[in-house]
């Protein structure tokens, strides 16, 4: 046999064995590419706030969703437009629920959906109830934060809002707010980068940890994949699992 009547026989061969096999998967319902296209055009909106570089926990995210666009933001407005283009949204239940996204996973830590929130003062005798001027992120813009702020702390103080963690304790140090409102496991955070003596109170209500949402297929598929999530990207979330 010649070398070309070799190599039309293996392109006869190979011309076979892929239409046998597109058939067979056409048989068992199976499209071809829709798994690996599904996970390549995948996109992830991130509205999370955390004590780290929202860089690092991209790339965490990257590791854990191989494929998925994931896109982390700062600021509320621009998550709203986002939106858009995405299949999946990771941020506080309030958000996606401001959003109208689906939520389809909790993250959960000590057994519950919920975890505790402190005032932190440079001040001692700072009360719920009674604080007037009171620093936050923003996660729902000005009006929707301050709402949020003074339900969870039963009061109708002046929120002064910030784009993220590490400028909180500036409007303390600047004497800009009275207290500022974290989540109560990040109190000793808060501790080790100041000299300031912080006094800490817990406000009357929980504030939900983060959730996933989902508006399309896909992002079902992103919040299953996250519940494999190793300890290390649960931490810099603040949940210790997913349901």
């Amino acid at each position: 046999m010649t070398y070309r009547q070799i190599q039309h026989t293996d392109r006869a061969f190979s011309r076979r064995w892929l239409l046998g096999a597109a058939a067979g998967a056409l048989a068992s319902g199976i499209s071809w590419g829709e798994g690996a296209e599904a996970a390549q055009n995948a996109v992830l909106v991130v509205f999370i706030h955390v004590d780290t570089k929202l860089r690092l926990l991209q790339t965490a995210l990257e590791q854990q969703l191989p494929g998925t666009s994931v896109r982390p933001f700062s600021r509320f407005g621009d998550v709203t437009s986002a939106m858009a283009s995405a299949d999946a949204v990771l941020a506080m239940a309030p958000v996606v629920d401001f959003l109208g996204v689906n939520v389809v996973m909790h993250g959960m830590r000590a057994g519950s959906s919920t975890e505790p929130y402190s005032l932190v003062s440079a001040s001692p005798g700072i009360r719920p109830s009674t604080v007037k001027r009171v620093g936050f992120v923003d996660i729902l813009g000005r009006r929707d934060t301050t709402k949020f702020v003074n339900n969870i702390l039963g009061t109708t103080a002046q929120v002064e809002r910030v784009t993220k963690l590490q400028d909180l304790l500036p409007l303390l140090q600047l004497k800009m707010a009275e207290a500022v409102l974290v989540p109560s496991r990040l109190v000793p955070n808060f501790r080790e980068k100041t000299r300031m003596q912080l006094h800490e109170v817990r406000a009357p209500k929980e504030v939900s940890l983060p959730v996933v949402g989902a508006s399309t297929a896909n992002g079902r598929k992103l919040a299953e994949k996250l519940k494999t999530a190793n300890a290390n990207l649960n931490n810099l979330l603040g949940v210790q699992l997913w349901r």
